[in-house]
């Protein structure tokens, strides 16, 4: 599973991870930091998202992992199906299904869904 560290915004609702906003599937404190996680299936490459950089691509089959790192560092995994057509440096924006997300406080225990 992927696990990113995110700021809570002013209305409770949002998060920012690095310089993207993401809805949340729970109310959390605002200001708060919290984790923010889920599987690399429920996450899709596309326009906008978490910008990330590619440092590798795991290639199985008909299925595979793209392996990248957000602004701050941050590794997300995202399974891919066939050939993405990318190579390692390359800018790539991570947009996870909010309806997949988890969230857990600074203890680890999980946020329960709105």
């Amino acid at each position: 599973m992927n696990i990113l560290s995110a700021e809570v915004l002013a209305n409770g609702k949002q998060a920012r991870i690095d310089n993207h906003v993401v809805a949340l599937s729970a109310m959390a404190a605002v200001g708060s930091t919290i984790s923010i996680g889920f599987r690399p299936e429920h996450c899709f490459l596309g326009r906008k998202g978490i910008p990330a950089r590619v440092n590798i691509i795991e290639r199985l089959r008909e299925t595979g992992f793209v392996h990248c790192r957000t602004i701050s560092g941050q590794a997300i995994r995202v399974e891919v199906k066939g050939d993405p057509e990318l190579s390692a440096g390359a800018a790539v924006n991570n947009m996870p299904d909010a309806s997949h997300t988890h969230m857990f406080n600074v203890d680890g225990v999980r946020l329960p869904r709105s």
